[in-house]
């Protein structure tokens, strides 16, 4: 699985704050799942910090990385326990797929909306992949 040291794990909590604060809980975990599906995928970096960083044909999926003072984010406690329920693999709302969200749809492949957010899939993808199915989302702290 993916390996989280408490600095990603802040750095997802921040982000998870900033994107989805007033979301629903399933909505910020659905928020954390996409940060991990990308962290899984071979087409997206490996790390959180290159993921919430990432262009991808000149657009940021996580504008407000960019955008707002990340040193200024607080994560409320509903945003804590709502990530630490992914990173703790209580949760599978979204398939390995869905790489992206945005309040409009990203392209023709929409997975679900969740409170103001359009979830959509990796035009590219092939599910299941050999790769997907040998890994967990469960990620270990460190």
């Amino acid at each position: 699985g993916i390996q989280l040291d408490e600095i990603e794990q802040d750095m997802i909590a921040r982000i998870t704050m900033l994107e989805a604060g007033a979301e629903p809980d399933r909505g910020q975990q659905a928020v954390v799942e996409v940060i991990l599906n990308r962290m899984y995928s071979d087409r997206f970096p490996d790390t959180v910090y290159e993921v919430l960083s990432q262009k991808d044909n000149g657009c940021s999926q996580f504008v407000t990385w960019k955008n707002r003072n990340m040193d200024a984010a607080k994560p409320s406690e509903r945003v804590k326990r709502n990530v630490k329920a992914v990173l703790d693999g209580e949760t599978h709302i979204l398939p390995f797929k869905t790489m992206y969200f945005s309040l409009e749809k990203e392209n023709g492949h929409i997975q679900c909306v969740i409170g103001n957010h359009v979830f959509c899939n990796c035009l590219l993808y092939t599910s299941p992949s050999p790769r997907d199915r040998q890994k967990s989302r469960m990620p270990s702290s460190a």
